[in-house]
């Protein structure tokens, strides 16, 4: 795959199997790299990854998987290698409290990456921005079922909540109303109505929509109480394109609250939805990046969601074979500069093949 730009707004389009889940994927596969020791190695991969942080600095990670054994891996901060680590897990890292700052020796096995096992605040500090990077990605596949069949059991003792699994929608939206209160359930409420779900409340409770005698005492999902309505709407209820739009927006406004800096990676935006509601979910998303330190990476084939997305915040993938190219605003500006005078839609512009037609598309 030829080399991928991000920015802070981010819709990757193509054509069936030219790689936009893939794409997606490979991103979150890199964020559980960085964030967490790996329980399974993957057989192989070539990552060479840049982040601009927030200080201006420029942090390169690199490294090489065969056979599910790390061959390589190196850290640099402009363009200062920090962490080397060769064949054999052998390698060196640089130690900021050892003698006013030395590179010594290490070795790690050879299927585990470096960059995680050697985590340490006082010593190689340099690590952990990615490592906080990293661990606030969050992965949804819009089109599946976001956790709508997933109830929940409050008790003592039980394991916290997972906020990186995007099944556990109960529990997140428990743990937001608890540190958050009105603040994080008025800005839910806020977004579903507008995109014309005309809800006043959201909350967490017994689902009404179930026998109390067949299902354990203390059960808990997510309901809301829609406008003119008597009762609550349960999940297990409610339609699968309002649930997905909820529990989306349930997990969005935590990490807004919460004042996260991360990355959001949606799959199928939009999926299942109506022309007004997909537009409109695309508009509030991508107000949330404008708003907040949050990056959004979005993936669609829909013509309703690219018509919405600026040309300038697209990535169109093309596949040749086993070779995927890359066009965007930042390799193609004439191009996609020069569309915008021709007066047609977006989605227009993905439809009619231009680059490929204009021959900016390597073949």
């Amino acid at each position: 795959m030829q080399k991928l730009t991000l920015g802070q707004k981010n819709l990757i389009v193509g054509r069936n199997s030219t790689g936009k889940t893939r794409t997606l994927h490979v991103l979150a596969s890199l964020a559980r790299a960085l964030s967490s020791p790996q329980s399974v190695m993957p057989p192989s991969g070539n990552y060479y990854c840049e982040w601009d942080g927030s200080g201006g600095q420029s942090y390169i990670y690199e490294y090489v998987v065969e056979g599910g054994v790390v061959k390589s891996e190196k850290l640099a901060i402009d363009g200062k290698i920090l962490l080397d680590r060769k064949e054999g897990g052998i390698g060196e890292i640089f130690f900021e409290q050892v003698n006013n700052g030395q590179f010594l020796p290490f070795q790690t096995p050879v299927n585990e990456f470096a960059i995680t096992m050697r985590r340490d605040t006082l010593q190689h500090s340099f690590i952990e921005p990615l490592h906080q990077w990293a661990a606030e990605v969050r992965h949804y596949y819009f089109g599946s079922s976001l956790g709508k069949e997933h109830l929940a059991i409050f008790a003592p003792n039980m394991p916290p909540v997972d906020e990186r699994d995007p099944n556990q929608v109960v529990g997140l939206f428990k743990n937001a109303v608890r540190d958050y209160g009105d603040e994080f359930v008025n800005a839910v409420v806020s977004d579903m109505r507008s995109l014309n779900y005309n809800i006043e409340t959201v909350e967490i409770g017994f689902p009404v929509s179930v026998i109390p005698s067949a299902v354990p005492p203390g059960i808990n999902c997510v309901r809301v109480k829609e406008t003119g309505v008597r009762g609550y709407v349960d999940q297990l209820t409610m339609s699968q394109g309002m649930y997905r739009v909820l529990a989306l927006l349930i997990n969005i406004n935590y990490l807004v609250v919460k004042k996260s800096s991360t990355c959001l990676i949606i799959d199928d935006i939009g999926e299942g939805l109506d022309f007004e509601r997909a537009c409109g979910l695309i508009g509030v998303l991508r107000k949330k990046a404008d708003e907040s330190d949050i990056q959004i990476i979005m993936s669609t084939n829909d013509r309703f969601v690219m018509n919405e997305v600026p040309l300038s915040e697209w990535t169109i993938l093309h596949r040749v074979g086993s070779t995927v190219s890359v066009s965007n605003y930042i390799n193609s500006k004439e191009k996609f500069d020069e569309f915008r005078f021709t007066g047609l839609s977006n989605f227009s512009f993905f439809e009619m093949d231009y680059l490929s037609e204009s021959g900016e598309v390597e073949k």
